[in-house]
């Protein structure tokens, strides 16, 4: 699996799935910390099986791998 930094649009799709399968609150906290972070995907082979985003370089601010790759998120 490699990590590549992206942009907020390119992992949107993925983020509002989470979102909605979760039921995470989207707040002003949210707003403000994940969306202004800095993006990053978890790509296997070709396909985009995740993402995570970091805000001020140092704060894990959300983290995403779909069903079938969990077993890699912990890696």
């Amino acid at each position: 699996m490699r990590i590549v930094k992206t942009s907020f649009d390119k992992i949107q799709d993925m983020m509002i799935e989470n979102i909605f399968n979760n039921k995470i609150t989207v707040d002003s906290f949210w707003e403000e910390h994940v969306i202004e972070s800095n993006h990053y995907a978890l790509v296997k082979g070709n396909e985009t099986v995740g993402y995570f985003t970091i805000h001020d370089e140092s704060t894990l601010t959300s983290f995403y791998i779909i069903e079938e790759y969990s077993h890699l998120g912990q890696e």
